[in-house]
């Protein structure tokens, strides 16, 4: 079994490559309309989640950087049996069909332990 600092740093990576994907994609788009155009194109705007910026534990550059001290934390409180998830960032997405989407974002450790515990489960 791998140890949840692993899983973190992982878990920490795969959103870490996805905002990386998102923003070379976005400057490619950018120099793509600066080259076909003589009109003044407005600056390039970056944005980050805005979850991000609620608490460390979401912004996944943070998550990564911390990743041992977090596991250890996580770690002591498994064992005391007082971990408790903390309050996922909830927001509305709108349908194609119309109607609201609730999304549920957790912190990047508890989707972490949330993975191990339903690969354990999955095997069994």
């Amino acid at each position: 079994m791998r140890g949840l600092e692993t899983e973190i740093t992982e878990e920490a990576q795969k959103l870490i490559r996805r905002f990386e994907n998102y923003a070379r994609g976005l400057a490619d788009e950018h120099q793509r309309r600066s080259r076909r155009t003589t009109l003044s194109i407005p600056p390039l705007s970056l944005r980050r989640p805005l979850y991000w910026s609620l608490a460390r534990g979401f912004d996944p550059y943070e998550v990564r950087a911390a990743a041992d001290c977090i596991a250890h934390a996580i770690t002591a409180k498994v064992s005391q049996k007082t971990y408790t998830p903390y309050v996922p960032f909830r927001h509305f997405v709108a349908k194609a069909g119309g109607g609201l989407r609730e999304v549920c974002v957790f912190q990047v450790a508890d989707s972490a332990v949330s993975r191990i515990i339903y690969d354990q489960l999955r095997c069994v």
